[in-house]
């Protein structure tokens, strides 16, 4: 399914505040592409919409126009809900960028890095600023940050320090959609249950940190195992 990019969502603005319908041609002008761009974006934004019984329409009078706005509150909260434009310093785009790029470890997905930059509503320069400290960062768990074919980008390493990076960035700088996203249908709290009773009955003692650690790194390698990402 093709990405809901700045673009795109521009795209669904214009066709929210404009309920009687838009030109393609208007559109074009407004967003600086071409029609057949319009079109594009039009048919990436209607493969989305079709969950929530939303469709574009058009017609030769009335151009481009939602069939329907009663779910459209619904599906903007719910589309554009990762949308990063909030993303104020430094800090908190080379932390995005880090997240989606691990999260992207899990099924081995590649971005590229105009996808990226458009996704944080940030220059390509920027990006590519935030980038190199990225690329630091990942330096210290022995990973790198490299170009697929022409495909875009994506880390590579040795699992287990992939794993070690993951659980780091969720204790030092974690983000509560990053965290769901990774650990997405583990029970933490029967896991770490489970966890208690067996150091319990072994007569083991951890701390609550160690422990909580120790309960994170079991779900991510859960999590992992599921994607045929195994360590030896």
């Amino acid at each position: 399914m093709a990405k809901i990019n700045k673009r795109r969502k521009k795209i669904f603005d214009m066709l929210k505040e404009h309920q009687t319908g838009l030109s393609g041609e208007f559109m074009s002008q407004q967003l600086g592409v071409s029609s057949r761009t319009i079109r594009s974006d039009i048919k990436a934004l209607q493969e989305y919409l079709v969950e929530y019984d939303i469709r574009i329409i058009s017609s030769p009078n009335k151009g481009y126009r939602f069939n329907k706005f009663e779910q459209l509150d619904t599906a903007e909260q719910n589309l554009f809900q990762e949308g990063v434009s909030n993303l104020e310093t430094a800090k908190q785009r080379i932390n995005y960028i880090l997240y989606r790029l691990l999260e992207n470890t899990f099924k081995d997905i590649v971005i590229t890095q105009n996808d990226l930059a458009e996704e944080m509503y940030i220059s390509l320069s920027t990006l590519k600023m935030h980038l190199n400290e990225v690329k630091d960062i990942l330096q210290k768990y022995d990973l790198k940050v490299t170009q697929y074919k022409t495909k875009g980008i994506k880390v590579i390493g040795e699992e287990v320090k992939i794993r070690y990076c993951i659980v780091d960035m969720i204790n030092t700088c974690s983000t509560e959609k990053f965290f769901q996203k990774i650990l997405a249908n583990v029970d933490i709290e029967l896991l770490d249950k489970i966890i208690k009773e067996t150091l319990s009955y072994k007569k083991i003692q951890l701390a609550d940190r160690s422990k909580e650690k120790f309960c994170l790194h079991i779900a991510i390698g859960m999590q992992r195992s599921n994607c045929n990402k195994f360590v030896s």
